[in-house]
C-alpha cells in the first residue's frame, strides 16, 4: 500500500483560525464556541499526530482514527494520550488539553451548563497550568513577576481565560506543524 502523504496546508490552517477567532470575537455563544474551537485543536493535534506517523497509509489512518471503525485513536483523550507518549506535547499541555476536552464534554452532554460562569466550567479553567507565561527573567524577580502573572489571571473572567488558552494551544499546535514541514520539505 502506498504512503500517506500527510501535508499541513497553513493556508487551510490559516482561513480556519481566522473564522474560529471570528467566532470568539463576535456575539458568544459558550456552548458552540467550546465544542468548535476544543474541536478545532482535536484537528490541529490529529495532523500532528499523522505528519509523525512514517508508515500511515491511508487504510491504516481510516482503522486507527476512524470512530465508526473503533479505532484505537477515534477519541480525542486517546489522541492527546498518544501525542504526550510520542513526545510531542509536554505534559503540561496535555493537562490542559484534557481539561479543555472537559470544558467541551461538560457543553455537549449537559443542557443546564450554559455558560462558562458555570462551576463546573469554572473548575477546569481555575486548574489550568498555562496562566499566562512570560519571558525568561532574573531569578530574583522570578516569584514577584510569577506572583503578579497569577493575580492578572484570577481576574479575567472565563470567557477571557478560555480564549487566551484556545489561542496558546492553538498556534502552539500549528507551529509545531510548519517545523515538521518544513524540516518535511527540506
Amino acid at each position: 500500500m502506498a504512503k500517506r502523504k500527510v501535508a499541513h496546508d497553513p493556508d487551510k490552517f490559516r482561513r480556519d483560525f481566522d473564522h474560529v477567532i471570528e467566532m470568539l470575537k463576535g456575539p458568544f455563544d459558550p456552548r458552540i464556541t467550546a465544542i468548535t474551537t476544543v474541536s478545532y485543536l482535536e484537528t490541529q493535534l490529529v495532523e500532528l499526530i499523522k505528519v509523525r506517523l512514517p508508515n500511515l497509509t491511508t487504510d491504516l489512518e481510516d482503522r486507527l482514527f476512524n470512530p465508526m471503525k473503533n479505532g484505537v485513536l477515534s477519541t480525542a483523550g486517546g489522541r492527546v494520550d498518544i501525542a504526550l507518549a510520542m513526545g510531542l506535547i509536554p505534559p503540561d499541555v496535555h493537562h490542559d488539553y484534557k481539561l479543555m476536552l472537559n470544558i467541551r464534554n461538560q457543553f455537549a452532554h449537559n443542557v443546564d451548563c450554559k455558560d462558562l460562569s458555570d462551576s463546573r466550567i469554572d473548575q477546569y479553567l481555575s486548574k489550568m497550568k498555562f496562566k499566562l507565561k512570560c519571558a525568561p527573567i532574573k531569578r530574583e524577580y522570578e516569584e514577584e513577576v510569577n506572583d503578579g502573572i497569577e493575580r492578572k489571571w484570577n481576574a479575567m473572567d472565563n470567557r477571557d481565560r478560555f480564549q487566551i488558552a484556545f489561542v496558546h494551544y492553538c498556534m502552539a499546535l500549528h507551529n509545531a506543524l510548519n517545523r515538521i514541514r518544513s524540516l518535511q520539505n527540506g
